[in-house]
């Protein structure tokens, strides 16, 4: 497993979150081989599939959690979470919600800094 981070969107909770991370993944998924992004607790594939458009969604940075193995209790959170990984283990957990502002630039900057 090379990803440093791990991007776990939740289907419902906080809509402007979940848009939040969603136009992230659109604008970044080409940017890092870092980062695996994740869409979990999805109630219909085919409107996941048009939301994002078919290039992303066959994106092998993408991974749709069909058996929503990432909606387990231990990461099950209205907002879209970062999960920071060192050699495969988890490091830190931050959500992406209003109380803290800074996990997508956290991110970028991240995704910046491995492709130098």
């Amino acid at each position: 497993m090379d990803e440093k981070a791990l991007v776990i969107i939740p289907n419902a909770g906080c809509t402007g979150c979940i848009t939040t991370a969603e136009a992230f993944v659109l604008d970044n998924v080409d940017k890092s081989d870092n980062v695996k992004f994740i869409f979990t607790g999805t109630s219909s594939l085919k409107g996941l599939r048009l939301k994002l458009g078919e290039d992303i969604y066959e994106n092998e940075r993408v991974y749709i959690d069909r058996e929503n193995l990432f909606y387990s209790p231990d990461l099950i959170s209205i907002y879209p979470l970062v999960v920071y990984l060192q050699n495969g283990l988890v490091t830190t957990i931050e959500e992406m919600s209003p109380d803290n502002p800074t996990t997508l630039a956290k991110l970028e900057l991240m995704i910046i800094a491995s492709n130098n």
